[in-house]
């Protein structure tokens, strides 16, 4: 799921054009936030404190993009 969230930030919001700039920014904070909820509702780590780490770290990133 990491993978998928890294390679649709990089890699195919380089499809909307230089242009739309704001646009580009607002599809990356939505990607963000939903993996951010993703993760939240699945719990993939065993370890609760993985978890609670990667949590922070996800929402940090959201808020850095808002």
């Amino acid at each position: 799921m990491f993978l998928f969230q890294r390679l649709t930030i990089v890699g195919w919001l380089q499809l909307i054009p230089r242009e739309s700039e704001y646009l580009r920014l607002l599809f990356g904070l939505i990607i963000s936030i939903f993996y951010l909820a993703i993760l939240l509702h699945q719990s993939p780590y065993k370890r609760k404190d993985l978890h609670n780490f990667a949590s922070s770290l996800q929402a940090r990133a959201c808020m850095h993009g808002a």
